[in-house]
């Protein structure tokens, strides 16, 4: 839940700040998005349990991009 909330705020931020402050770590909370829910859903659904390798891929990701939108957004002010 938390990560809709910063894929809203990442939003919000690119019509406030330049382009190159959002734009990687938008991408990697997508990636991390298609790694980790994809392979919980993969698990799930079609009992791939070798995909399971990749939840942990995907939260790496997902912290990965909230640390550098901080320093993105601590380096702008």
């Amino acid at each position: 839940m938390y990560h809709a909330l910063g894929i809203l705020a990442i939003g919000i931020l690119a019509y406030n700040v330049p382009e190159s402050v959002v734009r990687i770590p938008a991408i990697i909370m997508i990636i991390g998005i298609f790694f980790f829910s994809g392979s919980l859903y993969l698990i799930s659904l079609k009992g791939l349990t070798n995909l399971g390798v990749l939840a942990p891929v995907g939260g790496t990701a997902f912290i990965v991009s909230w640390v550098l939108l901080a320093v993105n957004i601590f380096k702008l002010s």
